[in-house]
């Protein structure tokens, strides 16, 4: 292999090798839909980088042209299983029948694109062209292959409009992890409009390496923002304007939300408790640890004069797995103030009534000495 294709095939085995990690890194926590599709993503990236590199590494027509359809499992899949990560990310629920449907278009592109011998509707026209030390499988393109790249650039469209909706309403931790993935959006698109505008070096594909810089930017979300555990969990205007305060902890003990009247209970902006260990932030209120095991409630005093009354409860989902906590603490000062004044009144009453029974006592005791002398 010279050095001018190993130059423009090490990337592409090199983003191969971080998706397999990000799927590695992914696989435990495959539960849930948000990293199912961010498992899914990153598979068809894999397989879409190695096969690129096959095609670049293959010598003759037929081996580039199989490479080629190889790349179509993950070009097809990818910008798809990117956008339902993106809604399962920003909490919406995309039923499934909505999943069928958005993968209607990339099952007919890969159908299209294993048959295109019959047809041509993918690719008009195929040649071997030389380029710098190796050569390149130049495409012409059939009427479909535009159809994939207009739904393609509008799934996109919409997957950023979803995390940029994250930026604007989630908490800070959230919007550093929508931010990062929102630079994946873009840089495919760059990558995209450089080749389809003959801009690229040497006519490579370079979206390929845009969505390459995704799963870069996904990774550094994954190590540095705890994007597959910390995600953002929905919430509405309701549960913003609750009294009570709430927080969501992750089944790792991490604090992955909390409403604004819990940031105020806690004396703590939102960025000091969203990311943090549970007992290190909530330290008086947790007095009790986490235990998924059962429901815990006690009563704290916050040294400000007020008492709240504090609710842990394991959260599960319609499986009954283990999915973390929710705390609620509700300020019930008054209530306590009331019960403290109905145990001093009893202890009043009680210290009265043992007061009245001595002094029956002691009177009778001093009328019966008067009357045993006489007798």
């Amino acid at each position: 292999m010279n050095a001018s294709l190993l130059a423009h095939v090490t990337p592409l085995v090199l983003g191969a090798v971080l998706s397999l990690g990000l799927v590695a890194v992914a696989w435990s926590q495959r539960s849930g839909p948000r990293v199912r599709w961010f498992l899914a993503f990153s598979t068809g990236l894999a397989v879409w980088s190695l096969a690129y590199a096959a095609e670049l590494t293959a010598p003759g027509l037929g081996g580039k042209i199989l490479a080629s359809k190889i790349q179509y499992l993950g070009i097809s899949s990818v910008p798809v299983a990117w956008f339902l990560f993106a809604a399962a990310y920003a909490g919406v629920t995309v039923p499934a029948w909505g999943v069928g449907a958005a993968f209607a278009i990339p099952a007919a592109t890969l159908a299209l694109a294993w048959t295109n011998e019959l047809h041509g509707l993918i690719w008009a026209g195929t040649v071997l062209e030389p380029g710098p030390g190796f050569s390149i499988l130049s495409l012409s393109y059939g009427p479909w292959f535009w159809v994939h790249v207009g739904y393609s650039y509008l799934v996109l469209v919409a997957s950023a409009a979803l995390l940029a909706r994250v930026t604007v309403a989630r908490p800070p931790l959230f919007r550093r992890q929508a931010l990062l993935l929102l630079g994946g959006c873009i840089t495919p698109w760059l990558g995209n409009a450089l080749y389809l505008t003959g801009l690229s070096p040497n006519s490579l594909d370079l979206t390929v390496f845009g969505f390459g810089a995704s799963a870069a930017l996904g990774g550094w979300a994954v190590l540095r923002w705890r994007l597959l555990s910390v995600g953002p969990v929905a919430r509405d205007t309701l549960v913003e304007g609750m009294r009570e305060g709430v927080v969501v902890v992750d089944p790792d003990g991490t604090v992955v939300d909390v409403n604004r009247a819990a940031s105020e209970i806690l004396e703590r902006d939102e960025r000091r408790i969203v990311g943090q260990a549970a007992p290190d932030v909530l330290g008086r209120f947790l007095p009790g640890g986490l235990d998924e095991n059962r429901r815990q409630v006690h009563s704290v005093e916050d040294g400000r004069g007020r008492t709240w009354e504090c609710r842990l409860d394991p959260l599960r989902d319609r499986r009954r797995r283990f999915r973390g906590w929710t705390l609620v603490l509700y300020d019930v000062t008054r209530q306590a103030t009331e019960a403290a004044a109905l145990e001093r009144a009893r202890k009043v009453a009680e210290d009265t009534a043992e007061a009245q029974r001595a002094f029956m006592t002691n009177m009778n005791h001093e009328l019966r000495t008067p009357l045993n002398g006489v007798l």
